[in-house]
């Protein structure tokens, strides 16, 4: 959650330093800026409603939500943030993983999961 945070606090930054030099009509910040925190809380309520627990077999299938899931594809791993792309029996979702969600041990062993899910689940 903290680096979505600080995008947003970034990008609401830059767009008023545009207006200040007059990169952009004051107006028009007003109205992106509006817009920018808008979507920041949805964004924010969304991800609180993405929580579980989460578990990995030995075989690689990922149990969460009482649902089975395979891992398709880790799109960021950074020590910020994880983001997988999770296929499921009925559909699929995008599951941010930040790493005050669970202990430091708990989310190195998901990044070094999410490095290696190809080999394991093979």
């Amino acid at each position: 959650m903290g680096a979505l945070a600080l995008l947003y606090a970034c990008a609401l930054v830059l767009l008023l330093l545009s207006a200040v030099f007059q990169f952009i009509p004051w107006p028009a910040f007003f109205a992106a800026g509006w817009w920018l925190l808008d979507e920041c809380e949805r964004r924010f309520a969304d991800i609180c409603h993405v929580t579980g627990r989460l578990q990995i077999s030995l075989q690689g299938d990922i149990r969460w939500r009482g649902q089975q899931w395979r891992l398709q594809t880790a799109r960021i791993r950074s020590g910020l943030i994880l983001v997988w792309r999770l296929n499921g029996a009925n559909d699929n979702i995008w599951l941010p993983i930040c790493p005050d969600a669970c202990s430091l041990s708990a989310y190195r062993s998901l990044a070094l999961y999410s490095r290696h899910f190809r080999s394991i689940s093979a």
